[in-house]
C-alpha cells in the first residue's frame, strides 16, 4: 500500500512509512527464522535456536538474534542483565525513525515544498548512530560449548545436548555497554524531541495565522496522533517483560519461564504498527475498507458471473 496506494501529497512522508514498515518486516522474518529460546543466569545468557537458522551455524544464529532483539529498543532497558545482545542498530533505528517522522511533519508545516530526497537524507542521518552499533558486535565473545551452557543454566533444560545450536555469552562486554548507552541514554533526547515537535505542531494548528484548510488540519492531526500511538506501542513490550524480569529476580518465577516470554513481547510491535498506520492514514484505510466491503457484499449475480468466467478459462 505504501508503494501503490500513497497519493501524491504523501510522496515524501511515505519514505518514513516505508522505513518503519521495512524494520517491522525484517523483525517478523528474522524472528521466524531463528525462533530462539532465551535463558539467563546472572550476567550470562544462553540462546537455544529452534528455527531454520540453526542450519547456518552458531555465529549466524547469534547475529540474527542480535538483529531481531534490537527492533524493540525499550524492552532492552529492562532486560540488559538477561540478554547478551538485546540491542543492535534496528532497535535504536525504530525510535529514530519515529522521531524524524515527527520532525518532518513539523517542518512540512513551515515549509510546504519538501522534496523526497530530503526525507531520504533525514532517514539516513537518523541511521548513523544505529549503524555504529553493528560493527562492534562482530567481535563479541561467545561460546558454543553445550556443557558450559548447561552449567550456566544449572541443568534446567533436559537433554540440552540434543539441540544443534546452543550459544552462551557474557553481557559485560564493550559492544553491549555501548549499546546500553545508546539505547538508554539516547532514548531520552529522542522522545523529548518527539514531544516538543508534537507540542509545536498542535500549537501551530490552532493559530489563526495557519491558513490551511480544515481538512488539511484534520489530516495533520491524524498523522501526529498516529506517530504518538506508535511511540507508545513499546509500552506493550516494556511492562510485561519488566514484570517478568522483576519476578524472576525476586525468585517468584523460574528463569526458564522468561525464555518463552521475550519473543512474544518483541512481536507486539510488528503486529500493532501496521494496524495503526492503516487506521490513521486515510488513503490506506479507505483502500482496506473498500477491499473488505467489496468481498463481503458481492452479489449472487456477480458471484455467478465470476464462476462462469473461471469455467470458460
Amino acid at each position: 500500500m505504501i508503494i501503490w496506494r500513497s497519493p501524491r501529497h504523501l510522496s515524501p512522508y511515505r519514505i518514513f512509512l516505508g522505513d518503519t514498515a521495512l524494520t517491522q518486516l525484517l523483525l517478523t522474518v528474522v524472528s521466524v527464522v531463528i525462533a530462539p529460546r532465551i535463558l539467563a543466569e546472572g550476567f550470562n545468557i544462553v540462546n537455544i535456536y529452534l528455527g531454520p537458522s540453526q542450519l547456518l551455524g552458531p555465529w549466524y544464529s547469534f547475529m540474527l538474534y542480535a538483529t531481531m532483539c534490537e527492533f524493540d529498543e525499550s524492552f532492552f532497558i529492562w532486560a540488559t542483565k538477561e540478554t547478551v545482545l538485546l540491542l543492535v542498530h534496528l532497535a535504536l533505528n525504530s525510535s529514530a525513525s519515529l522521531m524524524v517522522s515527527m520532525i518532518y511533519r513539523y517542518i512540512s508545516l513551515r515549509q510546504s515544498n519538501i522534496k523526497t530526497i530530503t526525507a531520504v537524507l533525514m532517514c539516513l542521518a537518523a541511521y548513523v548512530i544505529p549503524f555504529s552499533l553493528i560493527l562492534p558486535h562482530m567481535g563479541l565473545t561467545y561460546s558454543t560449548n553445550v556443557t558450559e551452557a548447561d552449567q550456566i543454566t544449572h541443568h534446567m533444560v533436559p537433554n540440552i545436548e540434543k539441540y544443534s545450536t546452543v550459544v552462551s555469552a557474557n553481557i559485560l562486554q564493550l559492544p553491549i555497554l555501548w549499546s546500553m548507552f545508546c539505547c538508554i541514554v539516547l532514548l531520552v533526547p529522542i522522545y523529548a524531541t518527539m514531544y516538543v515537535c508534537r507540542w509545536k505542531i498542535l500549537t501551530l494548528l490552532v493559530k489563526a495565522t495557519f491558513v490551511h484548510s480544515q481538512q488539511t488540519k484534520l489530516s495533520i492531526e491524524r498523522f501526529v496522533k498516529a506517530l504518538t500511538v506508535q511511540s507508545l506501542v513499546p509500552i506493550l513490550s516494556i511492562f510485561p517483560a519488566a514484570v517478568a524480569y522483576s519476578l524472576i529476580q525476586s525468585g517468584v518465577l523460574r528463569p526458564q519461564l522468561f525464555s518463552y516470554f521475550i519473543v512474544p513481547c518483541i512481536g507486539v510491535g510488528p503486529a500493532v504498527d501496521p494496524l495503526i498506520t492503516i487506521y490513521y492514514v486515510a488513503p490506506y484505510r479507505h483502500f482496506v475498507n473498500a477491499t473488505l466491503l467489496s468481498q463481503l457484499f458481492i452479489t449472487p449475480d456477480a458471484q455467478h458471473a465470476q464462476s462462469r468466467m473461471k469455467n470458460k478459462t
